[in-house]
Order: C-alpha cells, then sequence, then structure tokens
C-alpha cells in the first residue's frame, strides 16, 4: 500500500478539535461527605427543623444548591450561613422555599464558591402535627418526618430528635414480621435524657441518590399533647407510606448506554459481515482475537458494553466500567487473516501497451466504510469521534464521570475499524503493483536508453494478466543477458499490507553475463533449461531506488566493461546481504 501522510492536514484536523469550544460552562463536583437533620419538637406538635449539611465542592464557582426536603409549610428563619471548613470563614445564605418544599440555596459572593469542604447550615419551624406526621398509636406517640434527597446519594445520613422530657425514653416503632418496614436501614446511634430534653440520634449508614430517608421515632403521649385526631391521622400506617414522596430515576443515561450499544452491535455485526466477503475474494481465512461464532461475539460485545456504561454509572466505579468496555473491545477485535496458498496455473509471459497495462481499476471493497485505511472509512472514524467529542463536552457540564463514561464508549469502536480492515488484503495483485510499475517504467525511461515494455503474465484459461512487471533489454548487453525484469511483491509488514520491489536479471549458464555480477548473487534455474536468473533488491521500496539499481546493472552488464570485471558483493548497488532467493515463482 503506497499512502502519502499529510501531516497539515491532521494537524489541522487536531487544531480544531482543541479549538472546538462549546459556551462557558462550570465545571462542578458535588460529593456530600455528611448530613445531619436536627428535629426540635415542641409540645404542640410544631417542630424546629436544623440542617448541616457538608459538601466537598470541586470545580466552581457554586453560587446556587438546592436542598430536596418535603416540608411545604417551612417557616424560613434567618440565620442560614455556608462555612469554608479550612479557615471558619463564613457567608450568608438566601434561602428560598420552594411550592414542593425543596429549599433553594444562594450564596451571597458575587463569584460563589471554589472548591473546598464547606459546611451549610439551614433553618426553619414547620407543623408536624399539623400534617399528620404525629399521631397515637397505641398507648405511644409516633412522629414521622421525611429528610432532604441528595442527587449524589450519601453514605452516613443522621437524624435527632429533641422531644420534650417524659418518663419514657424515645425509641425506634415496633414492626411485626409481616408488616412493611419504610425505615428499614435506620439504626439507635444514642439516647440522651436531660431534664430539659429527651434525645435520640438516629443513623442510616446509606442513602441512594434521590432518595428521601423516612425517619420515625415513638414516644411517650405526654411528650407531645395532641386534640381529637384528625381523619387523615386514623388512615392505617401503608396510607402513610405511599404518600411518601418517591425518587424519580432519570431514563436519559439508560436510553444512552442502549443507543451506544446498539450502533456498536450494528457496527461489529456489518464489520465482521464485510471481513468474511474480502477473505473469501482473496482466498483467505477470518480469524478473530475470541474464538466465538460472529453473532455470539457480537452478543457479548454489546451486553458488555451496555453493562460496563450502566454499572459504571449506578456504581461510579470508573475501573469497573474500563473492564467492561475492553471486554467489549476484545470481542470485536479482529487477527491477521490467514492467506491460502492456491498454486497459479500455467500462463505466457506477453509484452503489453501501456494504456492496458498501466490503466487503473478501482475495485469496491466490502467494509470500506468501517475501515480505517480508506478514505471513506476515515471520515466516518472522525465523524463518530466529532460526535463522541460533542457529547463528551455536553455531559461534562452535568457530571465529569458521565463524560468519562462517553469517552471510554467512544473508544470502543476504535479496534472496528482498525483490526481485520479488507484493504489490508490484496484483492487484486495486478492492480496494488500497477501504480509502482507505471513510475518505475516512465522513470527508466527517462534515465537509459534501453528498451523498456510492460510485461504481464496471461493465464492459460484467462485474458487478463495476473501479474504484472517491467522488462528491460539493453542495445548492447554482454553476451548471454536475455533481459531485466522488475517486480513488485506483496508482504504483510507491522503496517499492513507493503509492496517490496524486486529485479530479475536473466541470462544464460556460464555466460559473460552471469560471471559480471558479484559472487554474492545466488543463481536459480529460469524458464528454460539453459537460462539462469538472480534476483536482487534495492535497500529500499522506492522506485527510485529501485530505478537507481536497475542502471547499475545496465553498467555491469554493458558490452563495453568496466576497468573491474566483478562488482564487489558489499557494493551500493546490491542489498547488503545476497543469500537466498525471494521465490521459485519469480524466475518463470
Amino acid at each position: 500500500m503506497y499512502a502519502k501522510v499529510r501531516p497539515a492536514f491532521w494537524t489541522a484536523v487536531f487544531a480544531l478539535i482543541a479549538c472546538w469550544a462549546r459556551p462557558a460552562a462550570a465545571w462542578i463536583e458535588l460529593d456530600p461527605k455528611g448530613l445531619l437533620s436536627t428535629v426540635d419538637v415542641a409540645k404542640d406538635g410544631h417542630a424546629t427543623i436544623s440542617h448541616e449539611l457538608t459538601l466537598e465542592l470541586r470545580g466552581g464557582p457554586l453560587k446556587q444548591l438546592e436542598l430536596g426536603t418535603a416540608d411545604a409549610d417551612a417557616e424560613l428563619l434567618p440565620d442560614a450561613s455556608v462555612t469554608r471548613v479550612s479557615n471558619g470563614v463564613s457567608t450568608p445564605l438566601v434561602v428560598e422555599r420552594h411550592a414542593d418544599g425543596s429549599l433553594g440555596l444562594e450564596v451571597d459572593l458575587p463569584k460563589g464558591l471554589r472548591g473546598g469542604t464547606y459546611l451549610f447550615k439551614v433553618r426553619y419551624r414547620t407543623d408536624l402535627a399539623g400534617r399528620g406526621l404525629v399521631r397515637r398509636r397505641g398507648g405511644a406517640i409516633e412522629l414521622s418526618w421525611v429528610g432532604p434527597k441528595l442527587e449524589s446519594g450519601l453514605d452516613g445520613a443522621r437524624a435527632i430528635f429533641r422531644l420534650p422530657p417524659s418518663e419514657t425514653a424515645p425509641r425506634l416503632p415496633l414492626v411485626a414480621n409481616d408488616d412493611p418496614d419504610p425505615s428499614f436501614g435506620v439504626m439507635v446511634a444514642a439516647i440522651h435524657h436531660t431534664p430539659e430534653s429527651d434525645e435520640i440520634e438516629l443513623v442510616r449508614s446509606h442513602v441512594a441518590r434521590g432518595e428521601p430517608v423516612l425517619w420515625r421515632v415513638e414516644a411517650s403521649p405526654l411528650a407531645v399533647t395532641l386534640g381529637a385526631e384528625p381523619a387523615a391521622q386514623a388512615k392505617p400506617e401503608p396510607a402513610l407510606v405511599r404518600a411518601l414522596p418517591v425518587p424519580v430515576r432519570s431514563r436519559r443515561w439508560p436510553i444512552t448506554a442502549s443507543i451506544f450499544a446498539l450502533i456498536f452491535a450494528l457496527a461489529a455485526a456489518l464489520k465482521s459481515r464485510a471481513s468474511k466477503l474480502a477473505c473469501r475474494e482473496r482466498q483467505a481465512v477470518p480469524r478473530s482475537l475470541v474464538p466465538l461464532a460472529a453473532w455470539l461475539r457480537v452478543s457479548l460485545a454489546a451486553g458488555a458494553l451496555a453493562g460496563a456504561l450502566s454499572a459504571g454509572r449506578e456504581l461510579e466505579e470508573p475501573a469497573l466500567a474500563a473492564l467492561g468496555v475492553l471486554a467489549a473491545m476484545l470481542l470485536v477485535t479482529e487477527r491477521a487473516p490467514r492467506l491460502e496458498r492456491v498454486p497459479r496455473g500455467p500462463g505466457r509471459w506477453l509484452s503489453l501497451r501501456d494504456e492496458d497495462a498501466f490503466k487503473g481499476r478501482r475495485p469496491r471493497a466490502a467494509g470500506r466504510l468501517l475501515d480505517a485505511g480508506t478514505l471513506p472509512g476515515l471520515l466516518v472514524l472522525l465523524g463518530l469521534l466529532a460526535a463522541t467529542v460533542a457529547l463528551a463536552l455536553g455531559a461534562l457540564g452535568r457530571s465529569p464521570f458521565e463524560a468519562l463514561l462517553v469517552a471510554l464508549a467512544g473508544a470502543a469502536f476504535m479496534p472496528i475499524f482498525f483490526t481485520g480492515r479488507p484493504s489490508e488484503l490484496v484483492r487484486d495483485r495486478v492492480d496494488h503493483s500497477r501504480r509502482f510499475m507505471r513510475g518505475l517504467a516512465r522513470t527508466l525511461r527517462a534515465r537509459t536508453s534501453a528498451k523498456t515494455v510492460a510485461w504481464g503474465r496471461v493465464p492459460d484459461a484467462g485474458s487478463e494478466p495476473d501479474e504484472l512487471r517491467v522488462l528491460v533489454q539493453p542495445k548492447d548487453g554482454l553476451p548471454g543477458l536475455v533481459a531485466l525484469e522488475m517486480g513488485l511483491d506483496v508482504q504483510r509488514g507491522l503496517g499492513g499490507v507493503m509492496g517490496v520491489p524486486f529485479v530479475i536479471v536473466r541470462a544464460k549458464e556460464g555466460s559473460p553475463a552471469q560471471a559480471a555480477l558479484p559472487r554474492g548473487v545466488i543463481w536459480a534455474r529460469g524458464r528454460k533449461a539453459d537460462e539462469r536468473v538472480a534476483i536482487l533488491s534495492p535497500k529500499l521500496p522506492t522506485i527510485g531506488l529501485t530505478a537507481a539499481l536497475v542502471e547499475r546493472l545496465l553498467v555491469a552488464l554493458a558490452g563495453q566493461a568496466p576497468s573491474k570485471r566483478r562488482m564487489s558483493s558489499g557494493s551500493s548497488a546490491f542489498t547488503s546481504k545476497l543469500a537466498s532467493v525471494r521465490s521459485p515463482a519469480h524466475a518463470t
């Protein structure tokens, strides 16, 4: 494959990607470190509630914060503040109550808050008894209160209930074995009794994203005075559970993960099919890194990618997501196909006209849209990368972790474009060598006076040549010299398929032409019994060095022999080591 890398094009592409800026958006990441809610209950059922939320802030600036409380009748108190933990500097907060009971906290600073750990404090009053959250249950009083919900989840939420003093200490409500427990996971951390109040501290080890926690306490009927029980309070306990706000989970990320998995599965299936078609045309055997059936590999890869994105987002484990993406990449990775050695039938070598021999054909290879070695495939890959970068930048404002997952999902497509490429298989050997042979013929005609013609091998059972060479016949060659032939050998390297040029010297056995070459050259039998051939290669597979090698051979094989009869085996006209014949097929 002969390709010219254009640094200016790639420089421009990467410069556009690097300079692509979306509208200014602050990068903010909030990590709750602790939440303490204190419920100070009065004798009449009113309560003063205070929240102390500890947040670790990355990025900034942070100017507003939403606290998802459920107390719609909250009467705000004017002492809300935010304190930086590292230096103790306190800043007032402007608090606004929304219709659903949530609180909007606005930082009273022009530039907002920057990275660090902060303690937010806010207080308000609410009527627990008037809202039906204080009710009689047997011979006791049960208080229920729903704590604030956080979008990022929390480990270690705490709530303290302070009640008027009584003879019975507050405790968790008893739940029968067959009754639902809406406060599952809540434990008692401490109970304190003082002459002024009875205090119980409750702890929940983990709170999920967007989940409101129901705190329940059972106390003495003397702690809170209730009048006639309203009809709303007479409902059984399950009615209270059904009335609790249910966290609404966003479907945006599951839909995004499913779309990525579907596109990935479709691309992998098309690539597997194209690889099989290309190998069938070239008489090769496709091979995958994981030796499974194509449909099974594609299904497992799509499932691994979808699972990596979903589980990684839910668990917030980048290592787990990376392992899933890596598994998907390994499942769709193709190994280099194994070429079958098929002997060609008999044929004859004929001189061809340049317009017939060097006229290029462009066969449409299967799967070129998923092959980074072709222009359409490269454009599709760049479009996919651009879409991935756009989605990652769009998710960066919401969550840097989602942006990371989007980037990982885009990386999963790389093996589809860079492995198992149909361009690595030479579908037509003549078409592959046509461009090189045309350039070599033009160069030799410009530099030498020898007869230079296109030389093609036509099978006996066909009319189109299956191999193309250039034939050179000097006008004043040494006795015994038949001709020089230049061809192109197709080999697979680290970068894919490449052409390696060679030069064949044909001479009669024991003739002066055979004796004119260095002793290190190996001679083999040619097309006829009395013909011997030597196969040489330039140091680099370029048209210029191949033409230079032919020129030196013409000088060495000219009728007017040079002063030194033999060229040394280390002459720059040949490769440094001439110890083997390339292939017996080249001699015929």
